[in-house]
């Protein structure tokens, strides 16, 4: 009776060792997300990332789906993207033009508790796609002479209507710290309202009031904003390609100017920007969408901010402003 007595208190002991160390080890994910009391808040593209992680704070946990290095318009949801949608609280995204294959898996989802906020919604800008084609050569076709331009984050007055409702949505969520998101949002919004500000009155007064593009295009809202002019050497595909005739008419273009410049994609290939380059004797500016950081650029901490601070500067430098 003893021995068996000994046995039972062995076996209970172990059984209770057992359920320790699983608790401890094997899911420790599980013990984590529990006991962490803050939001979980999943975003896409740089600016919705940098906007969601001031405006939250410590009280919220943000991470982007979108891996450093990767393009938007190439980026397909992993599928671990379903499992971390399906468990976050709030999960905010470019919109179904920009990003396709996102709003593909948004309608897959299961979760009823999780809120999604599609920051295109404040203002998407019909384009023209105003870079030059000729009996159907170049990058735009016929079908996209009229064609929803997605890159709404370049125009700043959309990003604080953005980063107002981003607080709308985390007060919603979370109302015992509304005043704190709403104190926040206001701060960022006086960022943006002063780059803004900074790029009204540097654009103000230049030599040339053009800008070529050698890449997508992508800058019609900063154009649209600035009063500038805009021309792109594909359209709003990045995969497409600008025919010879093209290049020719945008070189002339830039020899016109009397301080020639043209900008490349920082994002894509300067391919296109270098022959327009070589065929004119300009100089070469980047500019950069600001969607996506770089390894490198993440590694140092870069942000959205004074990626458009260096955009002003290139800009105020290629069309010589005073």
């Amino acid at each position: 009776m003893k021995v068996k007595h000994w046995l039972t208190i062995i076996g209970v002991l172990l059984l209770l060792g057992f359920l320790l160390f699983s608790s401890i080890f094997l899911f420790d994910d599980k013990k984590s997300i529990s006991e962490d009391n803050r939001l979980m808040i999943l975003t896409t593209i740089l600016p919705l990332q940098e906007f969601t992680a001031f405006v939250g704070g410590d009280e919220v946990s943000v991470s982007s789906l979108l891996p450093a290095g990767v393009e938007i318009h190439h980026f397909e949801p992993r599928p671990n993207d379903l499992k971390n949608l399906q468990e976050a609280d709030l999960f905010i995204y470019g919109g179904e033009i920009l990003e396709p294959g996102v709003a593909k898996i948004i309608n897959s989802l299961q979760s009823e508790t999780l809120k999604v906020l599609d920051a295109s919604q404040f203002s998407l800008l019909l384009t023209d796609n105003q870079e030059h084609t000729h009996d159907g050569e170049g990058a735009s076709h016929e079908g996209e002479l009229k064609a929803v331009d997605p890159h709404f984050w370049l125009d700043f007055e959309n990003d604080q209507k953005i980063v107002r409702a981003i607080s709308d949505y985390l007060s919603l969520l979370d109302s015992e710290h509304a005043s704190l998101y709403n104190q926040r949002a206001t701060e960022y919004q006086e960022k943006l309202k002063a780059l803004d500000d900074a790029y009204r009155a540097s654009l103000e007064n230049c030599q040339s009031r053009e800008f070529i593009y050698g890449g997508h295009s992508a800058f019609a809202y900063l154009a649209k904003r600035y009063n500038l002019n805009y021309l792109a050497a594909q359209g709003l595909s990045p995969d497409a390609e600008p025919g010879a005739q093209t290049l020719i008419l945008l070189s002339q273009q830039v020899k016109a100017q009397s301080n020639p410049y043209i900008f490349y994609e920082e994002w894509e290939s300067s391919k296109v920007a270098e022959t327009i380059a070589s065929e004119s004797g300009a100089k070469l500016k980047a500019l950069n969408s600001g969607h996506n950081l770089s390894p490198a650029q993440k590694e140092a901490g870069i942000t959205f901010l004074e990626i458009m601070e260096n955009n002003l500067s290139n800009l105020r430098q290629g069309l010589n402003c005073q």
